[in-house]
């Protein structure tokens, strides 16, 4: 039996520009990561996002080639649950995100904001406001 979901690896084209991202915009604390690295691990709750460069060899790179090859941000969507939303939106279009959907205050709960990252993972945030 799986007993909790603990990460997500994404393949990214610049490992160093998607921490800046992830930390500046997400502010996402750094777990690991060596400037000018081929890998980096953040995370918040016992849960990590893994940042893989698509430049390696060996059996990584091989996995890079086959799963992913050219494309970025197929197929996976991550979804975050976070409080002020209007403060991520300025601090992802500070980060040169490509916003998707802008927080509306008229929807239903939960209020979402939809952005796609520097590699093209598309990132779903999540806040149900209390009045």
């Amino acid at each position: 039996m799986v007993r909790r979901f603990s990460s997500v690896l994404l393949v990214v084209s610049d490992v160093s520009r998607a921490v800046e991202f992830y930390r500046d915009a997400l502010l996402l604390p750094v777990r690991s990561h060596e400037q000018g690295g081929d890998f980096a691990v953040l995370g918040v709750d016992g849960f990590e996002i893994m940042l893989h460069s698509d430049r390696l060899d060996g059996n990584a790179g091989r996995f890079v080639d086959e799963a992913v090859g050219a494309a970025r941000g197929l197929g996976c969507l991550l979804q975050f649950e976070a409080d002020d939303l209007d403060g991520l939106y300025e601090r992802l279009v500070r980060a040169g995100a490509d916003i998707v959907r802008v927080p509306q205050v008229e929807d239903d709960p939960p209020h979402e904001l939809i952005a796609r990252d520097p590699d093209g993972y598309w990132l779903v945030f999540a806040e149900t406001r209390r009045d």
